[in-house]
This record gives structure tokens, C-alpha cells and sequence, in this order.
């Protein structure tokens, strides 16, 4: 008697997730528990490590953007021309440091 394709399927996929298991037996979660760090003698998850991270970009973005907007216009002149400039690295500036922050502890709890 022939076996139903889906049937056929159902075992080759059972066949196919035994091979695996048995290569790679490290099983990943989708999402993860989180992972406690050491940061001058306290404990954190890397949860609050990104909540930290964000709270201090956005709180020096809070004072950097007067200090470039008078910079800017200092050197321009013009108010248009400062606060659009100003808007501009505000992005950034703010994309970059969130990056740099997250390197930074990374390379702060792995490598140095």
C-alpha cells in the first residue's frame, strides 16, 4: 500500500530534524533570557543596559541640540540655515552614539 504524500513529507521532515539535532545540538531560543552584566559591582539585563543607553543619547541630544543650533548659527547667520543643519546631525549624531554605546559595552564585557 502506497503512503500518502503527506505522510511521506511528515516523515523525510522528522527524518530530516533528527539528522540535525544530532549534528547541531545547541538548541537556539527565539528569544532570549536575559543575560546579567557586571557594571561597577551591579548587576544588570541587557534590557536595562539599551534602556540606559537610549535614556542617555536622547537626555544629551536634549542639551547638544542648543549648543549646535547656536553654534551653527554663529557660523552661518542665518536661523534656517542653523536649525536645519542642526535637525540634520541631530539624526546622525543620535544614530551614531546609539551604535557607539552599544559597541562600547560590548567591547566593555567581551574584550577589554
Amino acid at each position: 500500500m502506497p503512503i500518502a504524500p503527506d505522510k511521506l513529507l511528515k516523515i523525510i521532515e522528522d527524518e530530516e530534524k533528527k539528522r540535525w539535532d544530532k549534528q547541531y545540538p545547541v538548541k537556539v531560543t527565539i528569544i532570549p533570557k536575559p543575560i546579567p552584566l557586571k557594571v561597577s559591582g551591579e548587576t544588570y539585563t541587557v534590557l536595562d543596559a539599551v534602556k540606559q543607553d537610549l535614556i542617555k543619547v536622547f537626555l544629551w541630544r536634549l542639551v547638544s541640540i542648543p549648543i549646535s543650533m547656536l553654534t551653527t548659527y554663529l557660523f552661518t547667520g542665518r536661523a534656517d540655515l542653523s536649525l536645519k543643519l542642526t535637525i540634520i546631525l541631530t539624526i546622525v549624531l543620535t544614530t551614531g552614539q546609539f551604535f557607539y554605546e552599544k559597541l562600547w559595552r560590548y567591547l566593555i564585557n567581551n574584550h577589554i
